[in-house]
């Protein structure tokens, strides 16, 4: 049925998880020429940017519910979908501050694996009626530097980062 409405409405844009794009193509669709497909809600993986080479391309969306959903996109082209060994979160979103850090809270250097850690204007201020389990993931932002220019953007939570339990290398 969504194949039909696909193909039948002439859709040039849709988001879903990987799992639904999955069984899409599982079902037999080979993809729209006109279509932008976007990834979210879990890992993608490169062999389905790879399946989804047929469609105009893809952006892979990154994002914990904590945060609004979306921190991070990384946007390929049909032909860029072929190359790739893993499919990339991407850069930050405009209001989203993006850190990958070590157990000390320190930046970790180029291709070393790190936690990622997440603060800007679209992150929450805790989860509602559980202040032991905000503590743990929700915790001070130790660059102050960065919390300055934070606060004059009006990014009002700068001074939080959300720790998403993600480990990740730039």
């Amino acid at each position: 049925v969504l194949q039909q409405i696909i193909c039948g409405e002439k859709c040039s844009v849709m988001q879903a998880t990987p799992t639904t794009f999955e069984i899409l193509r599982a079902s037999g669709w080979q993809g729209t020429p006109d279509l932008w497909c976007f990834f979210g809600g879990e890992a993608a993986s490169a062999r389905l940017a790879h399946q989804f080479a047929n469609c105009r391309g893809c952006t892979n969306v990154y994002g914990p519910t904590e945060t609004t959903i979306w921190d991070m996109f990384c946007d390929l082209t049909a032909q860029q979908c072929l190359t790739l060994t893993f499919f990339p979160l991407g850069q930050p979103i405009w209001n989203s501050m993006i850190l990958v850090l070590d157990d000390n809270l320190q930046v970790v250097a180029d291709t070393v694996d790190g936690m990622l850690y997440i603060a800007g204007a679209g992150m929450t201020r805790g989860y509602h009626l559980l202040p032991e389990k905000t503590k743990t993931v929700f915790v001070d932002n130790p660059f102050h530097e960065l919390v300055e220019k934070l606060l004059a953007a009006g990014f009002p939570r700068a001074h939080k980062m959300y720790k998403t339990g993600d480990l990740v290398r730039r």
